[in-house]
This record gives structure tokens, C-alpha cells and sequence, in this order.
């Protein structure tokens, strides 16, 4: 037996969002580990943001790809197409992203102050340290982070999510290893050694799952590009627009002293590894659920369809709140205590991941939502509401720099994040509450309360545990918190049923 039939068994025995979540996990836990050994090597500093925004933009494109234009166009046309169909339209969508990413590397290499002046405004006295090969390699980057982009959705589309959380975990092995080796370059090239390396192999898992009748495929445009062009651009705008949010809170951050976006980069990522992990695996699998459903029973079948992965990411959400809030310390110990970090770093990144932690419910109704708008065909209705959300995140974030602090950037972006969910479930239509003369599936009931308050309860007992005790090892909190997390994770997936 071959390794793909191998991880194709493993995936249908532990169902795709198990198996997936725990592709994403080594993906996630990887990137964790090389954020930390960027912390340890840079730390905080004028340096280290710099290092921070070039490590940040192929990640920043793969996601684009994956969870924007492709997610919004590409995955509903290919569960509906035909073979052949599916084939032509991986072609074009590759060609149009490839030629799109290689014009913004060349704009990298060719200007790399404009780019730094919009993603870091206060570090325009940094360009001195990107040097041509640096920005060569940076720049070789994103074509072959887009083109990772659409293997990736055609894989997804058809099933193969092990790959996702794999080329993850490639790149980020990756940058790993160089920054460890270093190759004789100082620590800003070896870097971007790693990112471009990591860019480049990230694909070969994916070639090895491509049918090999993709390359075969005519060269002629699918009969309804104009459309799929459309959709893509206004799925690619809609999550942009989302994307854009925490590169607008680093560029605010950049308005500080030195540091200032390591730091808020750090606590991010530690944000991130719930919602790219749990919530992400529901999030993709959802997607092709959700467009099947659509196709075959019209946009009711695709909202209860919705609802019913939502509520198990709804519950997701607040279990990895919880767990943040009461074991923020421990983590920023664990994850960012080596190293040039010191113990007024650490903290710093403690509390605005505390703070930012507080988002993570409402990231799994936007997700789930956008993911139904995607599904029934409104993308340009998730773009203006992205776009309006957005618009109050600016005023916010003003406020956040006249006050001179990264705390209120952090609570801004929680805040933005809440405006977001609730526009854009309120405009899609999902029931949210149950009603006895409505026969529909819905967001919360009394069976999801008790569900919350019963998987929240071991979390309870393990802050008790770690605050009453005073526990000095981040190792055994986290040993704890780990232990309470599954139990309510397990109570979850009890109580809700194995729906995905």
C-alpha cells in the first residue's frame, strides 16, 4: 500500500476535520516554534519588526489565496464542475495568480521603501538593511506562494486537506532551519534563505497529489471566466479587506518605539494557533460542505448546513478564550522566554494575547459565515462588509496611537472583530436564535449552553488549580490546561455529534 492510499484511509477512519486539525496543529505548533526562534534570535527591536514584515508576506498570500479569491470562486465552481471542467479552471486560476504575485515580488525588489513605508511607516529608516539578494529571494517568493495557493484549493476541493497543514509545516521547518544553520549570512539573509526555500518545497507534497491529466489539459479559457474572475477578485478583495486588519495594527505599531511590531506580532501568532487549527479545519472542510449542499437543496440546505458546523466552531471558540485568558502567562513563557526576549517582553506579549484572545468567537461566526456567503454565491456582499467593518477599525486604531500603547491596537482589533461577525450574520440571513414556530437549525439553544457551560467547567477547575496553587512552571500549567481543554473538547464533540 502506497503512503497516499496510507493518509487517504487515515483521513476517512478519523473523518477530515480530525485529521485535518491535526495536519494544521503540526502546521501551527511548527510556525509557533519559528516565531519564538525569531524572537530569540531578533528579540525586540527596530531589527526584529523588520524581520517580522518579511517573514509575514508569503504567510500573508497563501492565506489570501486560500481563505480569499480562491475559497470565494474556486472551490464552489471546482465541487460543481465536471473533470475536465475542473482541470481547465485549476489552469487559468493558476496562470491569473502566478502573473498577479510575480508582479508584487517584482514591485518588492524594485521598490522595497514603498513597500516598507505601507507595511511599517515608522521603520523607513530600516531599508539600509534589506539588501538585493534578500529582496531577490523575498520577492522568488510569492509567485511560488501563489502557485502553493491554488494546488492547495484544488487539492481541498477535492478532499486531500492533509496537504494544507503539511506544506505549512514544510516552510516553516524551513526558516527553522536556517535561521538555526545561518549559512554563514547575517540573520535578515538567512531569513529570507529560509522563506524562499520554504515557498519552493511547500508545493512538493502537492505536486505528488496532482493527477497528472491537470498538465494535459487544454489550454483554453473555461466558458465562464468572466464570472469566475469576478468572484475570485471580490473573494480576494473580501478577505484582503480581513487580512488587512492585523497589517494595519503592525503599520499603527510601527508609530511606537522599537519592537512595538515584534511584540504584536508575537501574541498574534499565539491568537492564531486556535483559530488556525480548530477553527480552520472546520472552516475548510465546511466549505466544500456547505457548496454541496448548496448545489443540491438551494440555500436552505446550505444554511442549516452552516449552522450546524458553526455551532461546533462557535463552541471552539470559546473554550480556546477561556483557556487564553487563564493561562496567558504560561503560554508566553513557554512559547517567547529565551533568547534576547526578557521577562518585560514576555509579559507584554501575555497581555495583549490575553486581549486579543477575547476575538476568537467571533473569527469562528465570520469564517463560518463568510463561508456560507461563498457558498450561495454572494461574495460581493462579504466584500462590502469586510470593507464597512474595516472602516471602524481606523478611527480605533488612531485612538490607539495618539494613546502611544499596543494594548489599545490589541483591543481594537478584538473590537473590529466583533463588528465584523455581527454584520455579517446579521446580512446573511443565519438563524441565530432557536424558535419554537420555526423549524430550522439554529445558532444557540439551550442544548449549546449546556454544552458551553459543561466543556468550559474542567477549564475552570484548572485556572483554580494554577492560580490557587501558584504553580511556577509554565511546563505543569499548560499540562493542566491541556488536560481540561481536551475533556471540554471531547464534551463538545459528545454533545453536538460527529456532524463533520
Amino acid at each position: 500500500m502506497t503512503i497516499k492510499r496510507i493518509l487517504v484511509l487515515v483521513s476517512k477512519l478519523m473523518g477530515p476535520s480530525v485529521f485535518l486539525a491535526l495536519t494544521l496543529l503540526l502546521g501551527r505548533l511548527s510556525g509557533l516554534l519559528r516565531e519564538s526562534i525569531v524572537a530569540s534570535v531578533f528579540g525586540v527591536s527596530a531589527q526584529s519588526d523588520v524581520a517580522v514584515i518579511l517573514l509575514s508576506l508569503p504567510d500573508l498570500m497563501v492565506n489570501l489565496l486560500i481563505a480569499g479569491g480562491l475559497s470565494a470562486a474556486f472551490v464552489p465552481q471546482l465541487v460543481k464542475a465536471s473533470v475536465a471542467e475542473a482541470d481547465i479552471l485549476a489552469r487559468f486560476v493558476g496562470l491569473i495568480t502566478t502573473t498577479l504575485f510575480g508582479f508584487l515580488g517584482l514591485m518588492i525588489y524594485v521598490s522595497p521603501e514603498v513597500v516598507l513605508a505601507a507595511l511599517a511607516p515608522g521603520r523607513t529608516d530600516q531599508t539600509q538593511l534589506l539588501s538585493g539578494r534578500l529582496l531577490v529571494l523575498i520577492g522568488l517568493a510569492l509567485p511560488c506562494a501563489a502557485i502553493s495557493g491554488v494546488l492547495g484549493a484544488y487539492i481541498n476541493a477535492h478532499g486531500r486537506f492533509f496537504v494544507s497543514g503539511l506544506g505549512t509545516f514544510i516552510f516553516n521547518v524551513a526558516v527553522i532551519a536556517a535561521l538555526l544553520l545561518g549559512f554563514g549570512q547575517t540573520s535578515l539573509q538567512a531569513l529570507s534563505i529560509g522563506v524562499f526555500a520554504g515557498a519552493v518545497l511547500r508545493v512538493v507534497p502537492q505536486l505528488y497529489y496532482l493527477p497528472m491529466r491537470l498538465f494535459r489539459s487544454p489550454a483554453v479559457l473555461p466558458a465562464n471566466w468572466r464570472v469566475l474572475l469576478r468572484s475570485f477578485f471580490a473573494g480576494l478583495f473580501a478577505v484582503g479587506a480581513t487580512l488587512l486588519a492585523p497589517v494595519i495594527l503592525r503599520a499603527a505599531a510601527s508609530l511606537f518605539e522599537g519592537g512595538s511590531v515584534s511584540v504584536l506580532k508575537y501574541a498574534e501568532k499565539l491568537v492564531e494557533l486556535p483559530i488556525g487549527v480548530g477553527l480552520g479545519a472546520v472552516s475548510i472542510v465546511s466549505l466544500t460542505a456547505i457548496s454541496k449542499a448548496s448545489a443540491a437543496g438551494g440555500t436552505q440546505s446550505a444554511s442549516n448546513e452552516t449552522v450546524k458546523h458553526m455551532r461546533i466552531a462557535f463552541s471552539l471558540g470559546c473554550l480556546a478564550t477561556l483557556g487564553s485568558l487563564g493561562f496567558a502567562e504560561p503560554v508566553a513563557q513557554l512559547a517567547f522566554g529565551y533568547g534576547k526576549m526578557t521577562a518585560r517582553d514576555v509579559d507584554m506579549v501575555a497581555e495583549l494575547f490575553r486581549i486579543g484572545a477575547l476575538s476568537i468567537p467571533f473569527a469562528a461566526l465570520s469564517m463560518m459565515a463568510t463561508n456560507f456567503l461563498y457558498a450561495t454565491g454572494r461574495t460581493t456582499t462579504a466584500l462590502w462588509i469586510t470593507l464597512l467593518a474595516l472602516c471602524s477599525l481606523l478611527p480605533m486604531a488612531y485612538f490607539a496611537v495618539k494613546s502611544g500603547s499596543n494594548l489599545y491596537l490589541m483591543v481594537a482589533f478584538s473590537i473590529y472583530q466583533a463588528v465584523l461577525a455581527t454584520a455579517i450574520m446579521f446580512k446573511s440571513g443565519l438563524p441565530i436564535i432557536s424558535r419554537a414556530d420555526i423549524q430550522t437549525s439554529a445558532l444557540l439553544d439551550v442544548g449549546l449552553i449546556k454544552t458551553l457551560l459543561i466543556s468550559a467547567a474542567p477549564l475552570f477547575v484548572a485556572a483554580i488549580i494554577h492560580f490557587g496553587l501558584a504553580l511556577h512552571s509554565p511546563m505543569l500549567s499548560l499540562a493542566i490546561a491541556g488536560i481540561a481543554f481536551l475533556l471540554g473538547l471531547l464534551w463538545v464533540g459528545h454533545s453536538q455529534g460527529r456532524t463533520i
